[in-house]
């Protein structure tokens, strides 16, 4: 076997291996963000919360100890009425929500404050339905970091805008 045909069987073994970091959450929030920071306009604020990122055992007891909670939805929005409201994200069908996060959607649901959305067009309906201004997706540039190609679509392929 030469060197380039160890290195072509290698590349397809690497290729049908699942990805042992696969978090596909992960990159649902990455799209929404992307779209949030080219789309959603003042007087909104938004911001994610990181707790749903994997992490050393290290710096979650620092994040303990620092006050990030379990249950806390992966997105808020401080709206123009002045109502903060929640977003959380589980990608596909399959995504079930953990007792913590159960406990905060009974919470803040019958507020009209908390949702559930597992892709990123629902993120955008919800947005709609709590008033949130938008601006045209089509009109809007991509934020910086999507530009260079450092973050990709919630389905893994490079977010690229349509000609």
């Amino acid at each position: 076997m030469t060197l380039d045909e160890y290195r072509a069987l290698k590349a397809a073994r690497k290729a049908a291996e699942p990805r042992r970091n696969d978090n596909p959450e992960h990159r649902l929030q990455c799209a929404v963000a992307l779209w949030l920071e080219a789309n959603v306009l003042p007087p909104t604020f938004w911001s994610a919360d990181a707790a749903g990122v994997r992490v050393s055992p290290g710096v979650a007891a620092q994040m303990r100890a620092a006050g990030v909670n379990p249950g806390w939805p992966d997105l808020r929005f401080l709206c123009p009425d002045g109502v903060t409201r929640y977003i959380e994200l589980k990608p596909g069908s399959d995504g079930s929500l953990s007792p913590a996060q159960r406990a905060f959607r009974d919470a803040a649901k019958p507020h009209g404050i908390w949702a559930l959305c597992r892709t990123l067009e629902a993120v955008k309906l919800q947005l709609r339905a709590w008033g949130v201004p938008l601006a045209d997706p089509e009109a809007a540039p991509l934020p910086r970091r999507a530009r260079r190609g450092r973050v990709a679509a919630a389905d893994g392929a490079p977010l690229r805008r349509s000609a």
